[in-house]
């Protein structure tokens, strides 16, 4: 359907993507005061508890800067079976096109390591949706499950995949993530360092509120977050041939990490950053074009740094529930205690 540039759609660019990658897919940018910017943040901040919602609608506009920036976090929604997360996915993708819901998502965990590798780079500046991580079955079956999600989410994290030999010794090149992972599960991947590479939201019973979500279901499957995500990147690639948006993008990130004061992994502090910054940078768009005012960009930027602190508390915590040291002085004790 064409590419978006300053001056909207280019229809003599095309793409030819496999599977549900097809249903990637923008409308033409328009008048940006039809839109209720605030209304789609104001029901973000009430999706989820501690307006963690906000810290996903920064994952999808990050992923946008992904070719100027690369991402090195992964979003994941871990969750038993009944509390939604499918559903919260589904809604972050439907920025990226209307027919993406909580059944219908890009993939699932059931794809080999290779074509999960392929698609994620496909996925070229746009969030890339794994559904569905649950470790059962044998121990062989664990372990392939568990070596899939740590392939993936370590090669968004470092940048870097695993090149391969053709069957003449050639040397075949990596499939890199080119965007940003989404996924969801009710098993958390192991690996103390392999969870650092991720924003890792635990969705609970209950904590998910329905009415928001539904009256975003209804905005995605109208196509109005997928035309706020149009409307988004037309004004990105006007601030990229003006040659400023590398610059914007550092600002934002730089703002945000003075402003953080957190714990835990070193990794933290950054991954919030990041994620961030594709907040911060919608507040940019909503400025330029008048769309959100100067007291609503204050009361949400507030919002999202009290969801980071209360994120970056839960996520030291399962931190430090990974480390294989603590859980060694955890069992000596149980078991000197017994």
């Amino acid at each position: 359907s064409g590419a978006i540039g300053e001056d909207g759609v280019n229809l003599a660019i095309a793409t030819d993507l496999p599977g549900n990658l097809k249903d990637y897919d923008l409308p033409e940018p328009k008048n940006a005061t039809d839109l209720d910017l605030l209304g789609i943040c104001d029901l973000m901040v009430e999706l989820v508890n501690d307006a963690a919602g906000l810290l996903m609608l920064g994952c999808i506009f990050r992923s946008v800067f992904a070719e100027f920036k690369p991402c090195t976090v992964s979003l994941f929604l871990l969750g038993t079976t009944g509390t939604r997360k499918s559903a919260v996915l589904g809604v972050l993708m439907a920025f990226f096109g209307s027919r993406f819901n909580g059944f219908h998502l890009p993939d699932n965990w059931s794809s080999t390591a290779n074509a999960l590798e392929k698609k994620a780079s496909l996925a070229k500046d746009a969030p890339f949706a794994i559904d569905d991580f649950v470790a059962r079955g044998t121990l062989a079956d664990v372990n392939k499950s568990h070596y899939t999600a740590e392939r993936i989410f370590r090669s968004q994290g470092n940048q870097a995949g695993r090149d391969r030999l053709t069957s003449t010794t050639a040397l075949r090149g990596a499939y890199v993530p080119m965007g940003m992972i989404f996924a969801s599960g009710e098993d958390t991947p192991r690996g103390h360092s392999l969870q650092a590479r991720l924003l890792l939201m635990s969705i609970t019973k209950g904590c998910v509120n329905l009415d928001a979500l539904t009256e975003l279901q209804r905005l995605g499957a109208d196509g109005q977050l997928a035309q706020l995500m149009a409307n988004f990147i037309q004004w990105s690639a006007i601030k990229a041939d003006d040659g400023v948006l590398k610059s914007m993008l550092q600002d934002v990130e730089d703002g945000y990490k003075r402003d953080l004061s957190v714990e835990g992994h070193a990794r933290s502090k950054d991954n919030l950053a990041q994620v961030m910054t594709g907040f911060g940078m919608l507040m940019r768009y909503a400025e330029d074009t008048e769309l959100l005012s100067e007291d609503s960009i204050k009361y949400l930027e507030q919002q999202i740094k009290a969801a980071a602190l209360v994120q970056n508390a839960l996520h030291s915590e399962a931190d430090l529930n990974a480390s294989d040291a603590v859980r060694f002085v955890k069992n000596l004790r149980s078991a000197l205690s017994m």
